[in-house]
């Protein structure tokens, strides 16, 4: 909603509670003209109807930071698992019941996957289409912190890595959509002849 209409539409809510003097609400749009402090007091309500979707994105990011967090300071893991994808936990901060075993579930890192994905949809930017591309158009050069941009653009990578592994491989007639987009799982490796017979195309 511009904000032309959206200060039309408060005026009149105002307007049905209590008297307003005309004389009155020209001179606050004349005030409103004259510099930046003065229309962003006089908007005030704005940040009412827009604060979810200033504040949304960053919150759910800041989310996905803290659980980088829990992966450096060997916190917030899950239970033992034999997967290839796994963090090793060392002997002080596994839990007495867990002490025979050094490899567990990277919960932080699933959360921190999901959490990225969710602040990209928050902002309209599609993790599997030109999401680096509006990432440095966004946040690249002077825009932005380097650290985080170059953080960021991992993100859809995380995010395949992530949810590749919780889809039913052999549901439906399509093909999975982690094959062919990367070395490891190219239809033609030893890798897709073992778990994805179904989808092998025989050695390059």
């Amino acid at each position: 909603m511009k904000i032309k209409k959206a200060t039309a539409k408060y005026e009149a809510w105002l307007g049905r509670r209590l008297k307003i003097v005309e004389a009155d609400l020209a001179f606050k749009h004349e005030q409103m003209r004259t510099a930046s402090f003065p229309f962003f007091r006089a908007t005030y309500y704005r940040w009412a109807q827009t604060w979810a979707d200033i504040c949304a994105p960053g919150l759910i990011l800041g989310q996905a930071i803290g659980r980088v967090g829990d992966l450096l300071n060997n916190q917030a893991f899950g239970a033992p698992t034999g997967s290839g994808f796994a963090v090793v936990i060392p002997l002080e901060n596994r839990p007495p019941h867990y002490l025979g075993f050094s490899h567990f579930t990277p919960i932080a890192a699933y959360e921190g996957a999901w959490d990225i994905a969710v602040s990209a949809v928050l902002v309209g930017i599609s993790l599997l289409h030109g999401f680096r591309k509006s990432l440095y158009a966004a946040m690249g050069g002077v825009r932005g912190c380097s650290h985080i941009t170059e953080l960021l653009a991992q993100a859809p990578t995380a995010a395949v890595q992530t949810f590749a592994g919780l889809r039913r491989e052999m549901q439906g007639e399509a093909k999975p959509f982690q094959l062919d987009r990367c070395h490891a799982l190219e239809t033609s490796s030893d890798t897709v002849r073992r778990y994805y017979a179904r989808w092998y195309r025989g050695a390059a």
